[in-house]
């Protein structure tokens, strides 16, 4: 799966701030921003909202741009991922699987990081 050119443009230059981005399976809100871990502000791309079409489902396609994304972030100086308060019961399992780690004291539903080496 090919990154779409607004979510590369976040990654790179920090524009747009946020942005819904359209995919074939649904649509996800993505925003740049800057969070306290271990009392050091860190940049982040933060997947706010997740809306995936229900015909769309389990077959992979969040696990593929996932993926994606983590490959770009790699070679970015953006190297959090955010996933903000997380309300569907199989996201939780799947992204501790992924190396996510529950961020606590947060205010909302559970929302997860990842350092992306």
């Amino acid at each position: 799966m090919k990154l779409p050119y607004d979510l590369i443009s976040m990654i790179d230059t920090g524009l747009p701030r946020n942005a819904w981005v359209d995919f074939h399976f649904g649509e996800i809100y993505f925003r740049r921003s800057r969070r306290p871990i271990d009392g050091n502000l860190v940049d982040m791309i933060d997947v706010a909202n997740v809306e995936v079409y229900e015909n769309m489902r389990g077959h992979g396609y969040f696990t593929e741009l996932m993926q994606e994304l983590e490959k770009k972030l790699q070679t970015s100086a953006v190297k959090w991922i955010y996933v903000e308060n997380v309300l569907n019961e199989r996201l939780q399992p799947f992204l501790l699987s992924r190396g996510f780690v529950p961020r606590e004291g947060w205010p909302g539903a559970p929302s997860y990081v990842k350092r992306i080496q």
